[in-house]
C-alpha cells in the first residue's frame, strides 16, 4: 500500500500541456515517466463512473455533436446515459475563455472523448507492468446539496465495488472535500485507503473551503490540525491546499504515518517551496515541469 518516496501527481492528466480527463491525456503522461494521477469521478444516468471534473458537461471544453460549443450551463452528468455523456467532444478548449487563458500551452486534441472509469482502470493497470502506479480517486459532493450528495455517495459506493478485489486497490486513494463521502466508503470497505481533502479558505486563490469548525463536510468533533482528525477517522492521507501547509505541519502528519499529498502545485516556485518539505507527493497540472526539478534535486544530492 505504500507509494513510492516522492510522487509526481498528475492533476487531470497534465492539464497545464495535455487535453484533462481524457484516455490519451493520461496515456501520454504516463508516458512522461509520471507514475500517479489525480481524477475526479462522476456517476452517469446510468451509473457507470466516469472521470471528468464538473458535475455538469463543461462550457469551456465540450462540443456537441454538431461541433458547437456547450451552452452555459451544460447538462448534469447525472441526467445524461454513457452514450450521451460521450458524445461530446473535450479535446480542446474553449478559445478567449479564462479558463483557455490559464493553459495557453495545452494542445487541442480534436475527437477526445470522456473515459469510463474502467477505461482508465485499465490503463493503468497496463502500465503497472513497469512499476507501481499510484490514483488518486476524488468524489465530488456537496453536503448541502441532497441530490448532489446523493450521486456522490452512490458514485463512491461504486467505485468500492469496482476496486474491492481490482489488483491495483491498495495502490488507489479514494479522496473527497465531503468526509461523509469518505465515512460511506469507510463503511463498506473499511480497507480501501482513503485521503481527506482540506481547504480553510485561507488563501483567496483556493475556492469552497471545508475546513472549518461547524462544518457540513467534515464528521466528527473538529481540530484544528487536519491531520489529527484524518488519523482517528483511519485515513491514510491529507491532501492540503499547498498555501496551507508548512515543513511542521507536514512532518507532524508524516509522524502520525499519513502520506501528504498538496494540490495543485504548479509554479516553479511553489513546486520547488513544496518539494522541499517531507511530501509524499505533488499534484500538479505540469508533472513535466515537476519531473525536471525533481531530476535537479536528485543531481545536486
Amino acid at each position: 500500500m505504500t507509494p513510492s518516496p516522492f510522487s509526481i501527481i498528475g492533476h487531470r492528466g497534465a492539464r497545464g500541456v495535455l487535453p484533462e480527463n481524457t484516455l490519451e491525456g493520461f496515456a501520454e503522461t504516463l508516458d512522461m515517466g509520471v507514475r500517479a494521477l489525480e481524477f475526479d469521478v462522476f456517476l452517469t444516468a446510468d451509473e457507470v463512473p466516469v472521470v471528468t471534473h464538473d458535475p455538469r458537461i463543461s462550457p469551456v471544453i465540450a462540443r456537441g455533436p454538431d461541433g458547437d460549443w456547450v451552452s452555459d450551463p451544460g447538462p448534469y452528468i447525472r441526467d445524461l446515459s454513457l452514450a450521451e455523456v460521450q458524445s461530446y467532444d473535450v479535446g480542446r478548449l474553449k478559445p478567449g475563455t479564462p479558463y483557455a487563458l490559464r493553459f495557453p500551452d495545452q494542445v487541442a486534441r480534436d475527437g477526445l472523448h470522456t473515459p469510463t472509469f474502467a477505461d482508465l482502470l485499465e490503463l493503468m493497470t497496463a502500465t503497472a507492468d513497469s512499476g507501481p502506479v499510484l490514483g488518486l480517486i476524488e468524489i465530488k459532493s456537496d453536503p448541502t446539496d441532497p441530490a448532489f450528495s446523493d450521486v456522490a455517495h452512490r458514485c463512491a459506493a461504486r467505485i468500492c465495488e469496482m476496486l474491492q478485489h481490482h489488483p491495483l486497490r491498495d495502490s488507489m486513494r479514494l479522496q473527497s472535500f465531503d468526509w461523509n463521502v469518505l465515512a460511506l466508503a469507510a463503511a463498506i470497505a473499511p480497507d480501501l485507503p482513503r485521503s481527506y481533502l482540506t481547504n480553510t479558505g485561507s488563501d483567496p486563490l483556493s475556492e469552497y473551503p471545508n475546513f472549518y469548525e461547524g462544518s457540513p463536510w467534515l464528521v466528527g468533533s473538529f481540530d484544528p490540525e487536519p491531520w489529527k482528525m484524518i488519523d482517528a477517522l483511519g485515513g491514510v492521507a491529507w491532501a492540503p491546499y499547498h498555501t496551507q501547509i508548512t515543513a511542521a505541519s507536514v512532518a507532524a502528519a508524516r509522524r502520525a504515518g499519513l502520506e501528504v499529498y498538496p494540490w495543485t502545485v504548479n509554479t516553479a516556485e511553489d513546486l520547488e517551496r513544496v518539494m522541499g518539505f517531507d511530501v509524499t507527493g505533488t499534484i500538479t497540472d505540469f508533472p513535466g515541469r515537476a519531473l525536471h526539478l525533481q531530476a535537479g534535486e536528485q543531481r545536486r544530492a
